[in-house]
């Protein structure tokens, strides 16, 4: 399959599972807004009243992060049993596996944008505004889709021949959360953690979105590159290993 046909597939796919998530709740679209205000609450709430974090604009920089969270944590455990959850299409019909979680990160991607355009309508009622610097939010996005999509290809090519790999995943997932700057600025730590922190993707992503959006500076571009140069890396790693693996799933169904 080439990947101008894979292309085709994977909006088709993408606008096909949409509209499945719309019709399968009554809020519909509604409620890819109201799910990261609710996190926003139960974290909002605990931080910010039971561990007083002492952040300007907390809700705000929360939000941000939240937001970015979710969409690589969705995209990457959706994609994990993405291609083995399909092994039955698969069977019948001659598709490139890479279909499957490069979809996940597209419908992700959107649910993402739809946070965003909250986020950016609270920055105005806050009263901070939108800085020039606003500009490079596009980059930022593409950046973190690449990195979604390469993510998501490699663990959607473990999990058919090692179904225990999502529990595991799962659990990995929790932990990331708490490295990766959700709900404070990697930077109040000592030189030494933050250094190590921000090898950590998830974190950049988090860290140049506040910077953009409530700092209103320029992203780290050092550290763009190296996520944009991460996610490139992955996306070829993980599209070559599922061309390779393909022929060993139908042995393990």
């Amino acid at each position: 399959m080439n990947l101008r046909k894979l292309a085709d597939l994977v909006i088709f796919r993408t606008l096909a599972e949409l509209r499945s998530e719309q019709q399968r709740s009554y809020a519909g679209l509604l409620w890819w807004a109201i799910r990261p205000l609710l996190s926003l609450a139960i974290y909002g709430f605990v931080f910010s009243y039971i561990f007083k974090v002492n952040e300007p604009h907390f809700w705000i920089f929360l939000f941000a992060g939240i937001i970015s969270w979710e969409w690589f944590s969705s995209s990457t455990l959706r994609s994990a049993n993405s291609v083995a959850a399909n092994k039955s299409l698969m069977l019948l019909v001659k598709l490139d596996p890479a279909l499957f979680p490069l979809s996940c990160s597209m419908v992700d991607c959107i649910k993402f944008m739809i946070g965003m355009v909250i986020l950016l309508i609270a920055l105005l009622v806050s009263g901070i505004g939108w800085h020039w610097s606003i500009f490079f939010l596009p980059l930022i996005i593409v950046c973190e889709l690449i990195f979604c999509m390469g993510t998501g290809l490699i663990v959607s090519g473990i999990t058919p021949l090692f179904p225990d790999f999502v529990m595991i995943l799962t659990t990995l997932m929790q932990l990331l959360m708490f490295v990766s700057g959700v709900f404070y600025r990697i930077s109040t730590f000592k030189s030494g953690i933050t250094k190590l922190l921000a090898f950590n993707p998830v974190a950049v992503f988090i860290e140049q979105y506040r910077r953009i959006l409530i700092d209103g500076i320029c992203p780290d571009f050092k550290a763009i590159a190296y996520v944009l140069s991460l996610g490139i890396l992955f996306v070829l790693l993980g599209y070559t290993m599922l061309q390779r693996l393909n022929r060993l799933y139908p042995k393990r169904w």
